[in-house]
């Protein structure tokens, strides 16, 4: 009688305790990837600010700039780009900027392109057209945890990239 009762009574106890695990098994961790972090306009007018004299001190005093729309993920946000960097420009009373409308007006008449976006060789174009000496284009990219936003330069006589202005927003930290 004893050994069935010590035979259900270790019966009993095995059944509450935890699966038996191979003995060679690795426990494996599950990782759900959090929620991607959105870009907001105050990231873009921190950076903006934050890089604006680079900007301001690539471009000869006294051009007259032509800024086209500033490409991204997110249209309403290169749209708010385009308009930070405009502002910074205007603000330091050393340039001409050339009026969106004018711009936009011509880009209308250029939708034959293929793409949407511009090249080098129709933002010189667009540039000579609206008499600027200067255009600056740009694109927004979100990569590897990471958001960039890279302006590019150009001199509209030379067709030659003045400078390009790397713009770090934010990055994940791992």
């Amino acid at each position: 009688m004893r050994i069935v009762v010590l035979l259900l009574l270790a019966i009993l106890t095995s059944c509450g305790s935890k699966p038996a695990v191979k003995e060679n098994s690795v426990p494996v961790s599950v990782s759900v990837p959090e929620k991607e972090r959105e870009l907001t306009v105050t990231d873009i007018k921190n950076a903006v600010s934050k890089h604006k004299d680079l900007v301001i001190d690539t471009i000869p005093a006294k051009s007259r700039i032509a800024l086209l729309d500033i490409n991204s993920f997110d249209q309403d946000l290169g749209d708010f780009a385009t308009e930070e960097i405009i502002m910074s420009l205007v603000k330091a009373k050393k340039f001409s900027i050339i009026d969106r409308d004018s711009i936009e007006t011509l880009r209308k008449e250029q939708r034959f392109q293929a793409s949407g976006e511009v090249n080098d060789a129709t933002a010189v174009a667009i540039g000579k057209f609206v008499g600027a000496s200067v255009v600056i284009t740009g694109a927004i990219h979100r990569r590897y945890g990471r958001i960039d936003f890279t302006l590019k330069i150009l001199d509209v006589e030379t067709s030659e990239i003045i400078d390009l202005v790397p713009i770090q927003i934010w990055e994940d930290k791992i």
